[in-house]
């Protein structure tokens, strides 16, 4: 294979997967935000859940790429 065509596979599984990454990131910021004000018990229970999601995540994305 040329290594072009490579660089060029690549880019096309990584950016989706970067900006997936990065909106799901986002979407945990926010849910945070939005519960801020119920308290640190709200804050804790929606943080608890994002970070397994992400830790998932990053395991997938490393088998990936």
């Amino acid at each position: 294979m040329d290594k072009k065509k490579i660089t060029k596979d690549i880019f096309e599984i990584g950016i989706p997967s970067f900006l997936e990454t990065l909106f799901t990131t986002f979407a945990g910021i926010i849910d945070s935000k939005m519960v801020s004000e119920l308290g640190i018990t709200a804050i804790s229970a929606v943080s608890v859940t994002n970070q397994p999601r992400l830790f998932i995540f990053s395991i997938f994305l490393h088998l990936i790429l």
